[in-house]
């Protein structure tokens, strides 16, 4: 049995495709644990997994929520402040790689520059884990020249110090990435749903979607009783509501206006608007609607007939698992894409939310509601989704590379 170590990063987004993976292997007798910010660390040992902080001085608790709010117009873009590269610099890993002793690491695909560090000064080959479908040409080791290109010079420059005082040899910023090309690297999404496979190189596997299939946080609702004989609508822009905060006020008060229609009398609007928002920030909120800040998504999913989303990837996943349509309405970040994935699968529909009107947003949804094409689609998926959920590929994938280690 090996000891498998998962280092991710800040957003819980990315974490969460992981325990599919991580309990799958942990069922097989292996012994796996967590590196990530501290604000991670209850959420990783609910899962069961046991959990060592890092970079506690330039993560410290609260970090994850005070990052979102400050790159509330880019949310996901770094500024120096966001980087741990000199804390790395300066041998952060050296004593956990030391006493740790791991067979394996398997390490977000957003944390490139350790991966570089484990590479160059550990000699170790790390196993990539990528929540998400890349656009076709796009690579990490292309998005990790790109982070050097944008890191401040002195933090470029101190870090290539250390890794050629760590005997490493590159002559360009292209040799120095190259290894990314030979790192396995797991894919927590079946590759049915990309759109063009051709691009995709022999080291990168699809393991399946990943996705939970337990009840998460959030407001407890009697689904059954609010909805009664209604179709249930789900609506949230997940935690992307804080960085964008007055586009989803404005989205939020067109879905409960839309709502009033006689058309959709016969469904009912679960409205998940985040912590910045309550019933009482929205007028006239008619009775087959509800409002809450947080509601486990996966329990709505279940009744859900149709769902409205900003299109991250692990929503899309959940939609597509528990056979429920989509509106696609993207925000930044990867979602553009996967509107574009939606549409071209026909699992639903997709359009910008900057400019949405109130009568587009209700076109949108008697279009989904009405198209037997998107719900014959997105059944088909499910089963695909369900399928490769349960076989659980990535864990034979890692077996394979613990005997090869």
């Amino acid at each position: 049995m090996g000891k498998i170590v998962f280092i991710m990063d800040v957003e819980e987004g990315h974490i969460l495709p992981t325990f599919t993976l991580a309990q799958s292997l942990k069922d097989r007798g292996h012994e796996v644990l967590y590196l990530s910010i501290a604000d991670n660390e209850v959420f990783v040992r609910k899962q069961g997994f046991d959990f060592y902080p890092i970079f506690l001085d330039k993560y410290p608790k609260g970090y994850r929520e005070a990052y979102k709010r400050r790159n509330a117009n880019i949310p996901g873009t770094a500024t120096s402040n966001d980087t741990h590269i000199w804390e790395i610099a300066e041998g952060a890993y050296d004593e956990l790689i030391a006493s740790l002793k791991a067979d394996l690491f398997i390490v977000s695909t957003f944390l490139r520059i350790d991966m570089l560090a484990l590479y160059y000064r550990y000699g170790i080959s790390p196993v990539v884990f990528t929540p998400y479908l890349r656009d076709a040409g796009v690579t990490t080791a292309i998005d990790c020249m790109d982070e050097f290109m944008k890191a401040p010079g002195e933090e470029s420059m101190k870090f290539i110090e250390f890794l050629l005082s760590s005997g490493a040899v590159f002559s360009t910023l292209k040799d120095l990435v190259q290894p990314f090309d030979t790192f396995c690297e797991l894919v927590a999404c079946p590759r049915e749903l990309e759109i063009a496979t051709d691009h995709i190189p022999p080291n990168i596997h699809h393991i399946g979607p990943s996705v939970r299939t337990e009840s998460g946080q959030g407001d407890h609702l009697p689904l059954d009783k609010i909805k009664g004989n209604r179709k249930l609508i789900y609506a949230s822009m997940g935690s992307q509501a804080i960085s964008y905060k007055y586009v989803c006020r404005s989205f939020f008060q067109k879905m409960i206006d839309v709502m009033k229609d006689i058309e959709l009398s016969d469904y009912h609007l679960v409205l998940s608007v985040g912590p910045e928002f309550d019933e009482m920030t929205f007028s006239l909120v008619p009775e087959n609607v509800t409002v809450v800040r947080w509601i486990s998504q996966i329990e709505v999913l279940k009744y859900a007939v149709l769902a409205i989303t900003h299109g991250g990837m692990g929503t899309i996943k959940e939609c597509i698992y528990y056979g429920v349509p989509m509106i696609v309405l993207p925000l930044s970040r990867d979602q553009p894409s996967n509107a574009v994935r939606v549409q071209h699968h026909r699992l639903g529909l997709s359009a910008p939310i900057h400019g949405l009107t109130g009568s587009l947003l209700y076109s949108l949804i008697m279009d989904v509601l009405n198209s037997v094409e998107i719900g014959e689609n997105i059944h088909k998926m499910k089963t695909i989704f369900q399928y490769k959920q349960a076989s659980c590929p990535g864990a034979d994938i890692v077996e394979h590379l613990l005997m090869k280690a």
